[in-house]
């Protein structure tokens, strides 16, 4: 199946096509479905019925199968009819398969089983640890120049000021490296040297300690 985008030039008020290729939506969808399904079967759950839709978000974009022979799929529209396809599936499920508790109890089971995906971005994209620019980023300006002074992180370009600019830099080095970091890896990574200070900043944070002194490791959560 493929999607035309009509676009207009400016100068010349012509009108061009272009065309875009995209494996079968609608296979996609009833994938992502299967799996739920499988899922709540297998933890005792009853046999649902998991209708699908592949929605195309953009209204001005027209769908072509690959031949005229092939009409599109029912299962496949635009954002601008979600609403009222909705609407449908709520008047032809109307039977009531679990009760309110049984569906609680699912989403807390989801949330308990939910493991993050573990990629190493490094490896996965072939780049060396020296290749990193490391140090805290300045929020405003962007400037990687931000030094500590007076409990306070300090943007030597934009002389910008924030209490808190570690914490991105913390959540880029959880993406990357995961969810453990020392006092000497906190120390190499933010640029600061003093390691009272990033004693201090961790404990801020509320990062927990694991082990005692020089072994001790903080176990590290995305922070906002």
């Amino acid at each position: 199946m493929t999607a035309q985008k009509r676009g207009r030039s400016a100068h010349k008020k012509s009108y061009a096509w272009r065309k875009k290729g995209y494996k079968s939506p609608v296979l996609q969808a009833k994938t992502q479905g299967f799996r739920p399904q499988q899922w709540l079967q297998n933890h005792g759950f009853p046999y649902m019925i998991i209708d699908i839709l592949a929605v195309i978000s953009f209204t001005d974009k027209l769908l072509k199968t690959s031949s005229e022979k092939v009409t599109i799929p029912y299962e496949v529209i635009h954002s601008n009819i979600l609403l009222f396809r909705i609407q449908e599936l709520e008047e032809k499920f109307n039977k009531k398969l679990i009760s309110m508790d049984q569906l609680f109890k699912a989403a807390n089971m989801l949330k308990t089983s939910h493991q993050p995906l573990a990629v190493n971005i490094l490896e996965k994209y072939g780049i060396q640890p020296d290749h990193l620019v490391k140090g805290v980023f300045c929020p405003e300006c962007g400037a990687v120049l931000m030094r500590w002074a007076n409990k306070t992180w300090h943007c030597v370009k934009c002389h910008c000021y924030s209490k808190d600019a570690h914490l991105a830099a913390i959540n880029d080095y959880i993406l990357l490296y995961g969810n453990q970091m020392t006092n000497k890896q906190a120390r190499e990574f933010l640029k600061e040297e003093s390691r009272h200070v990033l004693k201090r900043l961790m404990k801020k944070a509320g990062f927990t300690i694991i082990g005692y002194k020089k072994g001790s490791i903080y176990q590290l959560k995305m922070r906002y």
